[in-house]
């Protein structure tokens, strides 16, 4: 299901204020991480801008993890 960027605010908007990154790993995600980097949520945010390929994908968030 996808979501439009109006319903990733909306959800995000009840999450802790100490919630600095969002990381939606789906493809095509790049307008949602805008939505929430933009306006009054300011959270940062990784997206993908293409077709998320799935071992790409595994790759990238087990690496991301690994470094926070």
């Amino acid at each position: 299901m996808i979501m439009s960027p109006d319903t990733i605010n909306s959800v995000f908007s009840g999450a802790s204020e100490r919630l600095e990154l969002a990381f939606l790993n789906g493809c095509h995600s790049t307008d949602r991480c805008e939505g929430l980097s933009a306006g009054q949520l300011k959270i940062a945010s990784v997206g993908w801008s293409t077709r998320a390929n799935d071992k790409a994908a595994k790759r990238f968030v087990l690496g991301l993890i690994e470094s926070l």
